[in-house]
């Protein structure tokens, strides 16, 4: 198969970097020319199928493969993130992935992703590995709208955004004060945000039991 994307990457080399080998190999098979894989690539596909050991094995014979990674590859973090692929993005990040890269549908950074997906677990990882929750999506805001907009949506079946907020507001997010102007709006910073009550109280730190996940 000689597919590409737009960019002119493989089909082959596109299911690696997903974390689909079984998908490569159907693909390698059906191209018995397709080149060795590069160093950069290698990299890529280990850390999407959660292959810490290998990738950092990798890093060690290749110090610069991080600086040496293309926006397009570097992008694979959130694109990650933006799947659920919650052991990718850990093992990338555990290697020392830009965190701050943004991609994905909402143009946000892997940080913003898991907030939209209500992933308590993988946005706790983030923030204790420094992602910066002031870091801006495609939509010109941080990942406080990411919040709003998701738990108020539901973009992801039994997304846990009581979770995240408490991830939020223990990573050290700004005082959240309601308006005093219109009910049911919090302010976070300058900005105004509307969230589900359950959210709210948790924002509000009025919130002491358990987050909404219904998985």
């Amino acid at each position: 198969m000689d597919a590409c994307t737009p960019d002119g990457i493989p089909a082959y080399t596109l299911a690696l970097r997903f974390g689909r080998p079984d998908v490569a190999g159907l693909l390698g098979h059906a191209n018995a020319s397709k080149r060795p894989v590069a160093a950069e690539e290698a990299f890529v596909a280990a850390c999407a199928r959660g292959d810490v050991d290998s990738a950092r094995s990798i890093k060690a014979g290749h110090p610069g493969v991080i600086a040496a990674l293309d926006p397009a590859r570097l992008r694979t973090l959130p694109e990650l993130a933006a799947q659920g692929c919650r052991e990718a993005v850990k093992a990338m990040v555990s290697c020392g992935w830009p965190l701050e890269v943004r991609g994905g549908d909402i143009d946000g950074s892997a940080l913003n992703q898991a907030v939209f997906r209500g992933d308590a677990d993988l946005t706790r990882f983030l923030l204790e590995n420094g992602a910066d929750w002031r870091t801006l999506h495609g939509f010109n805001d941080n990942v406080c709208g990411s919040l709003s907009w998701a738990s108020l949506n539901r973009p992801v079946e039994g997304g846990d955004w009581v979770g995240c907020a408490r991830a939020l507001l223990a990573s050290g997010l700004p005082a959240v004060r309601p308006d005093a102007d219109e009910e049911d709006i919090l302010l976070i910073g300058e900005r105004r945000y509307q969230f589900p009550d359950e959210v709210a109280d948790v924002l509000l730190e009025r919130g002491s039991g358990p987050s909404n996940r219904t998985e």
